[in-house]
């Protein structure tokens, strides 16, 4: 049976501007699919509830909200491990735009995505050089792909500046 496949990019979350701790949430907002209104901090969750699609191929860079992504699917699972968050926060919260895109260990996230879903981290974007990396990275969920999958592109969020 051909999978339904969503690619979806995955943000920072906002952050209070004269806050000098790292907390930063995803705000709950309502999205309209068709006449369906859905109330989601998590618009990849309401586009995969919607869909009936079980796997999910997230792209971000190291600074992005991995631990979210990561208590969206291990709370749905009934799997989520406050010390699993703890160290994925942590490892974000220690990087900088120029971390190498292996400063975070994506396996803990990557396996509560379950079904064949991946990580693809990328850069910010900012010069040539990132972005033609990003490209290569980008291009490399052709390995993960099998005849008949179908694909969906999440196009809310931060594909429109990368």
């Amino acid at each position: 049976m051909a999978r339904k496949i969503l690619i979806s990019a995955i943000g920072t979350g906002r952050k209070e501007r004269d806050s000098a701790d790292f907390s930063r949430e995803y705000i709950d907002t309502e999205y309209r699919l068709g006449v369906t209104i859905y109330k989601s901090s998590f618009v990849t969750r309401v586009i995969q509830a919607r869909l009936a699609s079980k796997t999910v191929f997230y792209i971000g860079t190291v600074g992005s909200m991995w631990e979210e992504g990561y208590t969206q699917h291990a709370a749905a699972k009934g799997e989520f491990a406050e010390d699993t968050w703890v160290r994925i926060a942590d490892a974000i919260n220690a990087c900088t735009w120029h971390a190498g895109l292996d400063a975070v260990d994506f396996t803990p996230s990557e396996k509560e995505l379950g079904y064949g879903g991946k990580i693809i981290p990328v850069r910010a974007g900012i010069t040539d050089e990132e972005n033609i990396e990003n490209f290569t990275n980008i291009s490399k969920i052709a390995d993960y792909l099998e005849d008949g999958d179908c694909i969906y592109l999440d196009i809310t969020h931060s594909f429109r500046s990368l």
